[in-house]
């Protein structure tokens, strides 16, 4: 019989502002664009080391090196948006 090495996976840092950086980093969640795909299917292991990398970034924002808020492109519109579709297919 398998045994969890932990009694629960961490939950998702996601925090519903689905938008990404210049750098395909959520401005929400902090989890890069592969982050955010892998989530589901990583193991409890995998999903504390991208929790590490969430705290890191979201310690360097607050101190001015990671960029917060809605990034704006020249057309005024969001940079990236996780739950919009790209202009080619809508």
């Amino acid at each position: 019989m398998n045994t969890p090495t932990s009694p629960d996976p961490p939950a998702s840092p996601c925090v519903g502002v689905c938008q990404v950086n210049d750098r395909q980093i959520c401005v929400g969640c902090y989890r890069s664009l592969e982050e955010i795909g892998r989530w589901s299917i990583a193991s409890s292991d995998e999903k504390r080391s991208i929790l590490e990398l969430v705290q890191s970034r979201r310690a360097n924002a607050t101190i001015g090196m990671a960029p917060t808020g809605d990034q704006l492109s020249p057309g005024g519109k969001t940079q990236s948006s996780l739950s919009s579709a790209p202009d080619s297919l809508s």
